[in-house]
């Protein structure tokens, strides 16, 4: 007979998934060192959290239950292909810079979010917040955030150009230099919004 279910049973799955996405994306390949990094910080993050899943002296069982839960939201996404988990893991990057963490978007990462949104409304207005980012793949004919993430920027140079004037400076960097390279002759602004300057993402 079967012994009954046990509530360490519950912390040991979400262990396990977690474990097993950690090892997905190890093994998986990225193209790019600065996507190798977002990778491996994605995996260290994992990893802490499940650390705090175990209970000990200094840990009680309300707190890992609440690490549990905290890894379930990740582990129980749409992550099975390698697209889906390298768009997980730059839709992180995508937060750590919203909320003025280091990310790999660089100094200037929260800028590069703001213009990314602004510039793709009129694709998720009024979509649920966990399902905007999918719209705009769908609409932009990409299963890629970070390609998508690419060209919306590329189109918004003169945004961009415009938020280094407005006081939040944007500058050439080995992170955003590929965007400038051929960049439009923008004006000097003086001091607008650079969000007044972002053009409209269709597709």
């Amino acid at each position: 007979m079967p012994r009954a279910k046990r509530k360490s049973d519950e912390l040991y799955n979400e262990r396990r998934r977690a474990k097993r996405l950690a090892a997905r994306i190890e093994k998986q390949q990225f193209r790019t060192a600065r996507e190798q990094q977002a990778a491996q910080s994605y995996v260290t993050n994992l990893q802490k959290q499940i650390e705090r899943t175990y209970v000990s002296k200094g840990v009680e069982i309300e707190e890992a239950f609440k690490a549990a839960k905290g890894l379930s939201v990740q582990t129980r996404r749409e992550v099975r292909t390698a697209s889906q988990r390298a768009n997980e893991i730059f839709t992180r990057e995508m937060n750590l810079a919203s909320s003025g963490n280091e990310s790999t978007l660089g100094a200037n990462g929260a800028q590069y979010v703001k213009i990314f949104y602004a510039a793709t409304q009129s694709i998720w207005e009024g979509q649920p917040l966990e399902r905007r980012n999918k719209a705009i793949l769908a609409a932009m004919g990409t299963d890629s955030l970070r390609e998508a993430f690419t060209n919306v920027l590329w189109q918004n140079r003169a945004a961009m150009k415009a938020a280094k004037h407005a006081g939040e400076p944007i500058g050439t960097t080995d992170e955003n230099a590929f965007f400038y390279e051929d960049a439009l002759d923008v004006e000097e602004y003086g001091s607008p919004e650079y969000l007044d300057y972002v053009s409209q993402v269709t597709r």
